[in-house]
Formats: structure tokens, sequence, C-alpha cells
């Protein structure tokens, strides 16, 4: 089972400057559309107070990361040890982790890299 994500930072003005990270969110499920969201990290906003991303722009939150990593390798571990039967079906939903986990590792340190001006 993959979780989808979504991503947002809050818009200019909302916090300073340097507290405009980006947050990983959980996508809805369903046709809701909450004026509060909380992100992975635990931190709460207005709904019309965030810029909503493609994908992690500027600097990351540090707890989001975290916390999907965890998110994770706790999927990892309930599929692994998921009913016997279809072994390939497991394997392949851990492959599609893996190279999820790989391809948001790849994408973070491109993003540090810029940052440090690597």
């Amino acid at each position: 089972m993959t979780v989808r994500m979504l991503y947002a930072r809050p818009l200019p003005g909302v916090v300073g400057e340097t507290r405009r990270i980006t947050h990983a969110f959980p996508a809805p499920s369903g046709d809701e559309d909450p004026e509060q969201v909380t992100p992975l990290c635990g931190a709460e906003f207005a709904a019309q107070d965030l810029e909503p991303l493609t994908a992690v722009s500027g600097a990351p939150c540090e707890s989001c990361i975290a916390s999907a990593a965890r998110r994770v390798r706790e999927q990892s571990r309930l599929v692994a040890a998921g009913p016997t039967g279809d072994i390939e079906a497991r394997l392949s939903r851990i492959e599609e982790q893996l190279n999820l986990i790989a391809a948001k590792v790849d994408q973070l340190s491109r993003v540090v890299a810029a940052l440090l001006g690597w």
C-alpha cells in the first residue's frame, strides 16, 4: 500500500521567511476539504494559509521527513509480515516502497545541495 503525500509551505507573511519550510501531508481520503490541516510533523495550519507544491521545494521540514521514513519503515514491516501466500506481490510492494524512498532521498539531497551551494 502506497501512501500518497502532498507538499505545502506557509504563504509569505503567515510565518517568518526562515520558517517557510516544506511540510508533507498525507493526501486526504475522499472528497474532504478540511479548514485545518496537519502535516506529518504535527504542526497545524489553516488550509488557506498554505502554498501547495508539486514537490519538496526549498528547505524541507526535518520532522516531516523523519515521520515519513518511520511510516514507510512500518508499512514495509507490515507488508513483510503479511499473510503467507503471494510472495511475489509482497516483494513487489516492498520494491515500490524502496523506490519511493530512494526517489525522496534523491530529491531531498538535491534540495540540500542547492541550499548549500554544492
